[in-house]
Parts: structure tokens; sequence; C-alpha cells
């Protein structure tokens, strides 16, 4: 992340940081949760051994037997794309070409992604209590074609995909947030990597929680300062309930 993007951050939380203890100096209940917003990939979609797939590919197109061995670790990943093409020495230019070709392979067998096994049933029972949202360095149209081939399309308030300042960036949780109509305080961010520890925490969510089928370990959200880690995702509506019920 540039110097720039990493003062906007340490920004961010120390308005954040304020704005609690101003609100706490008035009035000692916290806001309940009234919105809840995932991760795409490796949290709602199991898009893991498509994934390892792809980049099964790309080393054969590139010549480059480093892709391959990466998919045998999966915390080698990082939210950042850029940041996992650096590691694999990718660099300049070259990232584009590379991330051109991984989306397009995304696209064309998006059909092979399935919804982790209850994910729907947990997006059906948060949907009449809470707004719902994903924000992901995925495509938005690979996210929205998804969705809508599950038949879930109509679920989510806000879909924002990647884009010029990708996670762990805050600025695509906060657009979000902010076409929920909802602040930070009022939302529980959920994620699988180590990324969205950092900027669902950077974001000033109320409530972060780490999953533990997704692409990072558990352990390593932890470290990072996820506020709970999920088992399973029928796991995360009692996580919320349970922040609620303490307010």
């Amino acid at each position: 992340m540039k110097k720039k993007g990493r003062r906007r951050i340490r920004k961010m939380r120390r308005a954040e940081t304020e704005k609690k203890g101003r609100s706490g100096s008035k009035n000692d209940k916290r806001e309940d949760i009234k919105g809840v917003v995932f991760d795409f990939d490796g949290t709602i979609a199991d898009s893991k051994p498509l994934i390892k797939e792809i980049y099964n590919t790309l080393g054969k197109e590139l010549d480059s037997p480093v892709f391959t061995k990466v998919t045998d670790d999966f915390n080698f990943f990082e939210a950042d794309w850029h940041k996992t093409l650096e590691k694999l020495g990718v660099k300049g230019e070259k990232q584009k070409i590379v991330r051109d070709r991984f989306m397009s392979l995304m696209s064309a067998n998006r059909n092979k992604v399935r919804l982790f096994l209850d994910v729907r049933r947990l997006i059906e029972e948060l949907r009449p209590e809470f707004s719902l949202g994903i924000v992901s360095n995925n495509s938005k149209e690979i996210i929205n074609r998804f969705l809508e081939a599950e038949g879930l399309l109509h679920a989510f308030r806000c879909v924002v995909g990647g884009g010029k300042y990708p996670k762990p960036h805050t600025a695509p949780l906060l657009k979000c947030y902010r076409r929920m109509g909802l602040d930070a305080e009022n939302i529980a961010y959920i994620g699988d990597m180590e990324g969205d520890i950092i900027v669902g925490k950077a974001a000033g969510s109320a409530l972060v929680i780490g999953v533990s089928w997704g692409f990072h370990s558990k352990e390593r959200l932890l470290r990072l300062g996820a506020d709970s880690i999920a088992d399973n995702p029928l796991r995360i509506k009692e996580i919320i309930k349970e922040y609620n019920n303490k307010v």
C-alpha cells in the first residue's frame, strides 16, 4: 500500500477512535448491528478449486512452475492481488496482463464455483433482519452473475467489486457502507483473509468476523485482530446476535 493510503487509514482510525470516545461520553450504550457485509471468494463462494486450476494454467502459459506451487498453501495469497503477484515475481506492466488473463479465466469458468455449505441458509436467515452487502476484489460482474445464477442477487443491497483501490484499502468498504445508508458502527464485516481483518478494522466496523473455511488460517486472522472466528456459516448469525444482545 502506498504511503498516502497508509496515512489515510491512520487518519480514519484516529477519527473513528475520537468519534467513539465522544459518543461514549454521551451514551455508553453502543449501536446495534444493522448491516452485514461479506467478502466473496473464500467467504461466500468456494472458489479455491477454480483458483488453483487457474494458477496451474497460468503457470503453464507463463512457463513459471512457482504459480503451481503456491496453490499448495492458500496462506500464500493476499487480499490485494498486486501483493500476491509481487510475491510471485510478477511486477510492473506484466501484472495487468496476468490479472486480465486471470479474470478472463475466472469469468469463463464461473459455473465451477459453488456456495459454501449453509451459506444460502445464512443469507436467507439474515436478510429479514439485516441489510446485506458484498465487498470483494473480484469483478462485480462475475459476482453479480454468480448471485443471479444462485437466485441470491436480490438479497444484497450493495455489491462492490475490485477497482482502483483494492482491499485492504478502506475505500470499497466505505463506499458500500454509504450505499447501504449505515455507519460503520452499525456493520459487521465478514472475511477469510488477513486483508479482510485489516480493512474491516480500519474502516471502523463494529464487528469483524473471520471465517475458518477460506484462504487464511483462523490463527492468522486472530493475530490480526478478528473479533471472533466462525467455524461454520450459521455461527456468523449467532455471533452477531450475541453482540446485539450485549448492547
